[in-house]
């Protein structure tokens, strides 16, 4: 469904049809856009590719990070030579 979206709103911001589209791609059956807005469609890896390539988009990593927030955990491991219990810190 979100490739359908992604699909739908690049087609209308570049303000074209769907067989203008359909034309762009080098397909001759107008059904398959309505196939691929349909939200339903189980796409190609090349069928994704050409349509990115046509409507200058990123259909199959739509997964975009925003923002990142990188932790990082320090270790200090000490132990003595007794028995005593080991400890940990974390800075």
């Amino acid at each position: 469904m979100k490739i359908a979206v992604l699909i739908a709103e690049a087609m209308q911001a570049k303000n074209l049809k769907n067989k203008d589209l359909l034309s762009t791609v080098g397909k001759e059956n107008p059904s398959i856009i309505s196939k691929w807005l349909s939200g339903t469609h189980n796409f190609t890896i090349d069928t994704l590719v050409e349509l990115e390539c046509a409507l200058d988009i990123s259909l199959i990593n739509t997964n975009k990070k925003v923002n990142e927030t990188i932790v990082q955990y320090h270790f200090v491991v000490s132990q003595q030579i007794n028995s005593s219990p080991m400890r940990v810190l974390v800075v």
